[in-house]
């Protein structure tokens, strides 16, 4: 399928934290922009085991789960038959994916001017990318770790019985909140901004959530940064796309990272501030969200039940489509509706302009203020 490359020399040994997985390996250096930092020892081998502090620090450091990533540049990638594609095309066509069955895993392959392979497995994923031998202004691998992050990990995740949305997560009050949307509707702008008015910023445009050991479920801590397209830069964080680095080479997407967000944000509530978040929180709500183009200004907040809840949850997933070809889809429904049964959920419509976001926010508060502590 693929010959390997000898470039070693441009990797280095990367190691974090995400989605309460403990990721480590040879990798470009881009990998490491994905992950929140840990203090394990990778010649050590530390063993890690749900709840294992892999630091000797906080509960910010503690995963439940250990992946090991390798990584190879290769010449090209072969077409195959698939299981599952995402859309029609052929190997040039950008973010087409395909998936193939694989002993004990299963193989997610990437196509588009930069392509690649990823063969997982419970325990550990293999990287096979050709890129081209450029790397562009993203830098080597940037393509790799947007492919290997926002498409792959969620379906590993669904494979070990993580739930993955289409959503972004703030912490409020020391709770978690969900913001659940399909792509353009504005969330991951959202979340920014309601950091900037003081949220903690815990996950964008991936929402994980497990079952916790007190019965609640949880929202675990995503990649440390936020994708965003130049317009909501502009018009909605008034910041300048040029300043950021693309998400990928071929895409216009801007990376704004956490740590810059915090920095900028107001700072007055206490989930603010530029602290890495922990590993996991409490998850108090999920908000459908429905941006009005047009309209009059102000929220419209309705309850949903959650026979409605999880309806839109089965809908909104990142990887449900092929979880489904690999089988997993009964385990999935099942997840989801013990969420929707859990956790309250609101249906949030909302202005396209003004000042929605401080609406928002106060709204959450007075929600989360009636809502008990679980």
């Amino acid at each position: 399928m693929c010959q390997p490359r000898e470039d070693s020399a441009a990797h280095e040994t990367v190691r974090g934290t995400a989605y309460g997985t403990h990721f480590e390996g040879r990798l470009p250096a881009a990998f490491a922009d994905h992950l929140l930092p840990a203090g394990t020892d990778v010649e050590g081998g530390t063993h890690v085991e749900g709840g294992t502090d892999v630091d000797g620090g906080t509960d910010a450091a503690k995963v439940a789960r250990r992946l090991r990533v390798t990584y190879q540049r290769v010449d090209d990638v072969a077409e195959t038959e698939p299981l599952w594609e995402s859309e029609p095309g052929g190997a040039d066509t950008p973010g087409r994916f395909t998936l193939e069955r694989l002993d004990g895993g299963f193989r997610l392959l990437a196509w588009g001017a930069e392509r690649g392979v990823f063969d997982v497995r419970p325990d550990r994923i293999g990287v096979r990318w050709a890129d081209g031998g450029g790397g562009g202004s993203t830098g080597p691998g940037g393509a790799a770790a947007h492919a290997f992050f926002a498409y792959t990990v969620p379906l590993w995740l669904e494979s070990v019985g993580v739930p993955v949305l289409h959503g972004s997560a703030v912490v409020v009050d020391g709770r978690a909140v969900g913001l659940v949307a399909p792509s353009g509707t504005g969330k991951s702008v959202l979340c920014a901004e309601l950091v900037r008015r003081g949220a903690g910023f815990l996950a964008d445009d991936g929402l994980a959530i497990e079952p916790g050991p007190d019965g609640r479920w949880l929202c675990l801590a995503g990649p440390p940064l936020l994708r965003l397209w130049p317009s909501g830069l502009r018009d909605r964080l008034e910041m300048a796309a040029q300043d950021l680095p693309r998400v990928y080479e071929q895409g216009d997407k801007r990376r704004l990272t956490a740590e810059r967000l915090g920095a900028e944000s107001a700072g007055g509530g206490t989930d603010a501030g530029q602290a890495p978040p922990p590993a996991s929180v409490p998850l108090a709500a999920l908000y459908f969200l429905h941006r009005r183009a047009a309209g009059p200004p102000g929220l419209e907040v309705a309850r949903r039940s959650p026979r409605e809840a999880l309806v839109h949850l089965i809908e909104h997933g990142v990887a449900a489509a092929p979880a489904a070809a690999l089988g997993l889809a009964p385990h999935r429904l099942e997840r989801l509706a013990e969420v929707a049964e859990a956790v309250p959920a609101r249906h949030l419509s909302f202005a396209g302009g003004g000042d929605s976001a401080t609406e928002i926010l106060a709204r959450v508060h007075h929600d989360l203020a009636r809502a008990p502590e679980g």
